[in-house]
């Protein structure tokens, strides 16, 4: 915390680090007071308010992360070799609007991730869930249960295929997004949701959550020669 000191001290991309940091530990209750330190010295910092936005959405907040991602967008990089960082903000408050509901926005921002990068795994992934929790959909699965059943599993494929598509690309933070999604979304089938996410934990070197995913999987089927 030495940085903070001295001409730090209302550096808001040093307070978004560290709430990083203190987040990857499990600090949740620092890093939220920590991005809210970074949001208040750079209110325009698209960086801040985008990494404040999903770590808020990562804690279930979704209400108060559709706000900072508004703003991050509102303030998003504009220079072409940032079209990475402009997708990531738009399908990030896309998320973060279907948590709230709001299927329709978040086409529309989904839709906008795409036009800055065309080839964005996740995005196209995203477009298939919003098309699955349309109101049509919606209405289409209140028919029966025999519907209801079919959706849910045909969402819960276009999640997981769309989070490993991310896994491929190393786009790990929507490949958590869509995974989980995945597992909620069909809980009879959760055990191949589960082993993507031990493998993402795996490789990110955090392998106490991998065994704890591993395990998942395993209860959820136990014949699976994967798990």
């Amino acid at each position: 915390h030495e940085l903070i000191e001295g001409d730090f001290a209302t550096d808001a991309a040093v307070h978004v680090r560290l709430a990083k940091l203190e987040g990857r530990f499990r600090m949740y209750s620092a890093a939220e007071a920590r991005f809210e330190q970074a949001v208040r010295f750079g209110r325009t910092n698209w960086r801040g308010q985008g990494e404040d936005g999903r770590f808020l959405l990562s804690q279930g907040k979704g209400e108060l992360a559709v706000e900072h991602l508004r703003l991050a967008n509102k303030f998003e990089p504009t220079s072409p070799e940032q079209k990475g960082e402009r997708a990531r903000l738009r399908m990030d408050l896309g998320r973060a609007l279907v948590s709230q509901g709001e299927v329709t926005e978040a086409r529309d921002w989904v839709e906008r991730a795409l036009q800055a990068e065309s080839g964005l795994a996740a995005a196209h992934a995203g477009l298939q869930a919003c098309a699955l929790l349309s109101p049509d959909a919606a209405a289409r699965a209140a028919e029966g249960a025999a519907a209801d059943m079919e959706l849910a599993e045909a969402g819960s494929d276009m999640l997981l295929n769309g989070g490993l598509l991310s896994l491929a690309a190393g786009e790990w933070t929507q490949a958590q997004a869509s995974l989980e999604a995945a597992a909620a979304a069909n809980p009879l089938v959760a055990f191949r949701a589960w082993g993507g996410l031990a493998w993402l934990a795996e490789t990110a070197g955090y392998p106490d959550e991998a065994l704890r995913y591993v395990e998942l999987a395993r209860e959820n089927n136990p014949t699976d020669a994967w798990t």
